[in-house]
C-alpha cells in the first residue's frame, strides 16, 4: 500500500511545537517525506536539523557564514574571536578531536557540546567559556609536560568528563572559575595553578 507522510514540521499531538523538524535518514534531512515503501516497516526520525550551528563573533561583529560544528569553527576562527553556540536543536557537535593553540572563547549560548571529543589547548592558547551549558567530552590543557595552556570558566559548564590539566616547570598552565558551578571535576597532573575567584 502506498502512504503519504506530512513533512515533519507540520505533525500535530496537541502538545509538541514541531517548527523547525524534518525528517531523518540516518542523520541526514531527508529532501522531503516519503511517500510510499515497499518494506514491511519504516523506521524515520524526526528532529530540528540546522547546518548553521556556530557564529563567529570577532569585534562585536557577527560573522557569516555560520558552520555545522564546533571543530569547523575553530579552525575558522582567528585569535580573539568568539564562538557562539546557536543550534536550534540545542547540540552542537564536535566530530573530530582538536587541538587549540590560539587564544578564544565559547558562547555556551545554554547549548551541549556533543560527540564525546577531545578539545586540547597549546601553546599557552587561553580557552575561555562564558555562559551555561554543557561540554560531552574532553577537555585537556596541555597534552604532555612540555605544553601548557589556560582554561577560564566565566559560566556554568557541566563537564563529563574531569577537565585534566598539564603544564610546564617553568610556564605552568592555569585554571581560573569565576562563576559559580555546580559541579567542576579537574585532575591535575603536574604544574597547574588553579585559582578560585570571588563569587565561584
Amino acid at each position: 500500500a502506498t502512504i503519504a507522510l506530512p513533512e515533519a514540521d507540520q505533525m500535530e499531538d496537541g502538545e509538541a511545537d514541531f517548527t523547525g523538524y524534518k525528517w531523518l535518514n540516518r542523520g541526514n534531512p531527508l529532501d522531503a517525506a516519503p511517500n510510499g515503501t515497499t518494506k514491511a516497516s519504516h523506521y524515520l526520525t524526526a528532529k530540528i536539523y540546522s547546518t548553521e550551528n556556530v557564529q563567529i563573533i570577532r569585534d562585536g561583529v557577527a560573522l557569516e557564514p555560520l558552520y555545522d560544528t564546533l571543530d569547523e569553527a575553530i579552525t575558522a576562527a582567528e585569535a580573539g574571536d568568539t564562538l557562539k553556540l546557536v543550534a536550534p536543536s540545542g547540540e552542537v557537535s564536535m566530530t573530530k578531536n582538536v587541538t587549540l593553540g590560539r587564544n578564544q572563547t565559547i558562547d555556551m549560548n545554554g547549548r551541549a557540546i556533543t560527540g564525546n571529543r577531545t578539545l586540547t589547548l597549546d601553546k599557552g592558547a587561553t580557552l575561555t567559556f562564558q555562559g551555561a551549558g554543557e561540554f560531552r567530552g574532553s577537555v585537556v590543557i596541555g597534552a604532555t609536560f612540555s605544553k601548557y595552556g589556560h582554561l577560564v570558566l566565566n559560566g556554568n559548564v557541566a563537564f563529563s568528563e574531569a577537565v585534566k590539566a598539564y603544564g610546564q616547570k617553568s610556564t605552568p598552565s592555569t585554571v581560573t572559575v569565576r562563576a559559580p558551578m555546580d559541579a567542576f571535576a579537574l585532575s591535575v597532573y603536574k604544574y597547574t595553578t588553579v585559582t578560585m575567584e570571588a563569587g565561584a
